[in-house]
């Protein structure tokens, strides 16, 4: 008599029990006996210290083990498309943190979405809850529906796939886990495909380990190299004021951004500004979460930066000339050194995950009849490298400030007929909920009194949030400490640059930087430099090499 574990049989049970039976389908079910942990997943002490709220899932759909894995089936199913092509996972690749390799992500038809797919890491820590690039989803249970009814990335009518997974026998066995009872209502779709999102969360890079072992972020790290503690320290000076508001380590810029990557035409995404219909927001964009950013080339709402150097050298050496900039005003550029690029660099490196990367909690749970997984990721294989295509134009010069557009003049030139209404197909797709918004006498078009009583609507519902204030300068010692110099150097030069007024006089500061450049080797002087301009505002002396 042959033996078979139990624990075979209840696997072999549940797989034949949730294999879908209509329509009959080319791939089956493997889901575990015993669902994967998701809810109270034991997070590192730096994401939940005393008086830190960023949570922002809603008491009506706390995170389950079955709900979150009813999220992950449906996260995977290419039915939630219109011609069963297309699923979630096809533009959020787990790999790349749940974003797209590619500038632009092709549709369930081949057509190209107007923006890149943005990476799906730790949303559940975004404080402000509004999603997409331009925070047109107020919450993640309306962000997740949007692209199943989106006309270029699912084209699929939500009432639809109710029917759709309510004939298939193994999702009213998944609901009613989730959710307590078998029926199916886009409403419990929505919430389950937010659990999922929330569920993807990582917390286990080096940056963590080393993290863990000290007392602040700004603190050395033990695992971390010369080079990547020297990053972490330009980062905590010169960037962190945004993307680690408050202390915040998901490293996610709290509010949307203007940083001058709109491109100059009347008609170019205007990101927020085409949601808020505000002067003041043409331009800013959401910023991802920089956990895991270097899997998730390209960069940009566009996906116009293909690595991170190039990301970095916009932010170091290009003038902005955006007169609504926010985040950049007080510093301008960074001007970094070839040597602190490559240290910022590593650093960002330190924030990827290799276990998320490849958790299998969060992997496609459909297998083909053959038993092989679908787009199996094998641990430790570097992602495909990104390739701009030719065709994506450079970021061109802005325009002079005196012949900027208001926001009501950027809506109008969408008029293509020049008949004095817009129709709902003359918009481009992420702006056409402004038609249903202002459209009193539903002819699905706008006219010209109705696009004026939307913009004085908009212009008394919001408030532009104010950008965070940068840190005070801890002066010329702070950048010593900066530079992650060897202890004997170290001491030397912070003896150098801490002498009472050292900066008083000319002759003062010429000679502390004539003692620095004797001290320092070549590259770790360039740095102290650069670093000491910024810190400073300006050069007290002129630096004579």
């Amino acid at each position: 008599m042959i033996r078979i574990p139990l624990l075979v049989l209840a696997f072999v049970s549940i797989a034949a029990v949730l294999a879908p039976s209509r329509p009959a389908a080319k791939n089956i079910l493997n889901l575990p006996a015993t669902p994967y942990r998701y809810a109270n997943v034991k997070l590192p002490a730096h994401f939940t210290q005393p008086g830190r709220n960023n949570d922002n899932t809603p008491p009506d759909n706390p995170l389950s083990d079955h709900g979150v894995t009813l999220g992950r089936v449906l996260f995977y199913d290419t039915r939630l498309s219109a011609n069963n092509t297309t699923s979630c996972a096809s533009c959020h690749v787990q790999a790349h943190a749940f974003s797209d390799p590619k500038p632009f992500s092709k549709g369930f038809q081949g057509a190209s979405t107007d923006r890149r797919a943005m990476p799906l890491v730790n949303l559940r820590y975004y404080q402000q809850a509004r999603f997409f690039w331009d925070e047109r989803a107020g919450n993640l249970e309306e962000m997740v529906l949007l692209p199943i009814q989106s006309r270029i990335e699912m084209g699929q009518d939500i009432k639809r796939v109710v029917d759709t997974l309510a004939r298939d026998t193994m999702y009213p066995v998944l609901f009613a886990r989730a959710f307590g009872d078998r029926q199916i209502t886009d409403q419990k779709i929505g919430k389950a495909l937010a659990q999922f999102v929330r569920a993807i969360v990582s917390y286990e890079s080096r940056y963590d380990k080393g993290r863990a072992r000290v007392r602040t972020a700004r603190d050395d790290f033990d695992n971390f190299t010369r080079q990547e503690n020297r990053g972490k320290a330009l980062f905590m000076r010169n960037c962190s004021t945004c993307h680690m508001k408050d202390g915040n380590e998901n490293f996610f810029v709290p509010t949307p951004a203007n940083t001058g990557l709109r491109r100059a035409d009347l008609t170019a995404d205007a990101g927020v500004g085409d949601v808020t219909l505000q002067d003041a927001d043409l331009g800013s964009f959401k910023s991802p979460s920089l956990r895991n950013v270097e899997v998730t080339a390209p960069y940009g709402h566009d996906g116009r930066f293909a690595t991170l150097d190039a990301l970095i050298d916009h932010y170091s050496d290009n003038p902005i000339f955006d007169p609504n900039l926010g985040y950049m005003v007080p510093v301008g550029p960074l001007k970094f050194t070839g040597s602190e690029k490559a240290a910022l660099v590593a650093f960002l490196k330190t924030l990827t995950d290799g276990k998320f990367l490849t958790d299998p909690r969060f992997a496609n749970p459909f297998v083909d009849r053959k038993g092989a997984m679908l787009r199996l990721v094998r641990a430790g294989t570097p992602p495909t490298p990104v390739v701009l295509p030719s065709s994506l134009p450079e970021l061109p010069p802005a325009p002079p400030a005196k012949s900027r557009q208001t926001m009501i003049e950027r809506f109008l030139s969408f008029d293509a007929n020049a008949d004095h209404r817009i129709s709902r197909e003359e918009l481009p797709e992420r702006m056409q909920a402004l038609v249903a918004r202002g459209d009193k006498n539903g002819d699905a078009a706008l006219e010209l009194d109705e696009i004026r009583s939307l913009f004085i609507a908009a212009s008394s519902r919001r408030t532009r949030p104010q950008p965070p204030h940068t840190e005070s300068s801890e002066g010329l010692p702070g950048v010593i400490q900066d530079l992650k110099l060897p202890p004997e150097k170290h001491a030397l030069a912070l003896a150098i640059v801490s002498r009472p007024n050292v900066l008083r006089t000319a002759d003062l500061a010429k000679q502390a930087y004539a003692e620095m450049r004797a001290l320092l080797d070549d590259e770790d002087y360039e740095n102290f430099a650069a670093a000491a301009a910024r810190a400073l505002k300006e050069r007290v002396v002129t630096i004579v090499d």
